[in-house]
């Protein structure tokens, strides 16, 4: 029915005369806005309630994590104004790295990085970025991760984030033995 209207609108405005144009443009430009607030509205209550079940799963399920990844590509992708975007683009990498999609977490972690500046937890995004290149089961590319690292010291020097960088630089390649070796050589 709403779309009925909407069309009926289209369809009025098109046919008054020319003079009108710049009110058919504005027209135009309302309704594309309440179409956009109301699926995107739609689109993260569906992300919401998926993210809830997620939390409140006791165990690892791939397929609900699956599901999860479309829920959250389709309000991500769509709704990229929202303040909560980079939020669930973050949570969309960590479920793509839980089923073993490296690229695909990388993606979206980039996507954040890149298209939200100024968003207040960037700094993570960067640093999970650089985990997966860091990870030899995931990107395995030690000069990406250490780019990051040095990228994250540099733009966030007082924060934790800066702070897990430099220790993250220092166990660059060094194999899970020679790290614990390094931790118990540290506490005693």
């Amino acid at each position: 029915m709403k779309y009925f209207s909407i069309l009926l609108l289209i369809i009025f405005y098109s046919c008054a005369p020319a003079s009108n144009d710049k009110q058919v443009a504005e027209s135009s430009d309302t309704v594309t806005e309440t179409l956009t607030q109301d699926t995107c509205q739609k689109l993260y209550a569906k992300a919401s309630q998926t993210d809830l079940q997620l939390m409140r799963a006791t165990v690892f399920d791939k397929n609900q994590a699956l599901n999860a990844l479309v829920v959250f590509d389709a309000y991500t992708s769509y709704c990229k104004i929202d303040t909560i975007t980079p939020v669930y683009l973050i949570k969309s990498a960590q479920l793509a790295r839980s089923v073993n999609n490296y690229q695909k977490a990388s993606m979206y972690l980039k996507q954040c990085i890149d298209e939200y500046v100024r968003f207040e937890n960037r700094a993570a995004a960067m640093f999970l970025l650089a985990q997966l290149y860091d990870d030899t089961a995931a990107l395995n590319n030690e000069t990406e991760a250490k780019a990051l690292y040095e990228k994250i010291i540099k733009e966030f020097p007082s924060s934790e984030w800066a702070m897990n960088s430099k220790a993250a630089i220092q166990m660059l390649g060094k194999s899970d033995e020679q790290m614990i070796q390094e931790f118990l050589k540290k506490n005693k």
